[in-house]
């Protein structure tokens, strides 16, 4: 029976961008998986691009990509990773969103302009120009009062209903939007139903300063296998990465 690792990436295998003090331990760690006969991947709201290769290829790891909250699905094969998506082409999203803002721009008076890209400005409101079923903002801080108010006039905005518009969870100047009938779980579950999963991100809840700092663990597919992993909050910051994984190689 396959048995498969997924990682989150912000607030688990990067904390505030950075890869964790015991990366080293871990990627042995995930080795002596990987020889156990473990496939060990990534389910993250980044998007495809080199970035989020760079630190897979970091981690050596063997599994599959799922990025945008869930949307998209990269297997890897001889030639590296393939989606297995039907996708469009054009990300209409885009487009919707930039008129939308220049909209709000207008009604607010805003000096900025929107542009496409994947850097933050100092003066321009920037939409992800990478991302191909979901979109973020990224907003520039002289506009940082106006955010509150920024994400409840896309949420009522009838040009991207379907969509859910929410605040970043590490950065209060960066707006995430995602299909509402998608997420991480639904589509571990979907894809792995009948194998055994156990999917590590950072806990959530509570006040933005303290998330990243703990670990939850879902145990996914028709098995159950991990379940007793999933009792309690780990600690972050690489620790409770790698005394999970030590479990999990103990237990092989």
């Amino acid at each position: 029976m396959d048995r498969i690792i997924l990682f989150d990436i912000d607030g688990t295998l990067l904390i505030n961008n950075t890869f964790l003090p015991n990366v080293e331990k871990i990627k042995f760690l995930i080795k002596k998986l990987q020889r156990n006969n473990f496939v060990i991947g990534v389910c993250t709201n980044r998007t495809m691009n080199k970035s989020l290769l760079k630190i897979v290829n970091f981690y050596g790891l063997n599994g599959p990509i799922i990025s945008e909250g869930g949307a998209l699905i990269y297997k890897k094969g001889l030639l590296g990773y393939k989606s297995i998506n039907r996708i469009k082409k054009i990300n209409e999203l885009k487009y919707k969103l930039k008129n939308i803002l220049k909209e709000f721009i207008a009604n607010n008076k805003l000096n900025v302009s929107v542009k496409m890209g994947n850097k933050v400005s100092k003066k321009n409101i920037i939409i992800n120009k990478d991302r191909v079923l979901s979109s973020t903002l990224y907003l520039p801080k002289f506009i940082e009062k106006k955010v509150d108010i920024l994400i409840k006039y896309l949420q009522n905005n009838s040009e991207i209903r379907g969509y859910s518009v929410s605040q970043d969870n590490y950065h209060n100047l960066k707006i995430n939007i995602f299909k509402d009938n998608i997420n991480k779980i639904k589509t571990i579950e979907n894809l792995y139903y009948q194998k055994s999963v156990i999917f590590i991100t950072d806990y959530e809840d509570g006040p933005l300063p303290e998330h990243g700092k703990m670990l939850k663990v879902f145990s996914v597919g028709l098995h159950k296998e991990f379940n007793n992993y999933c009792d309690g909050v780990f600690q972050n910051y690489g620790f409770g990465i790698e005394e999970i994984l030590e479990k999990l190689r103990r237990n092989v």
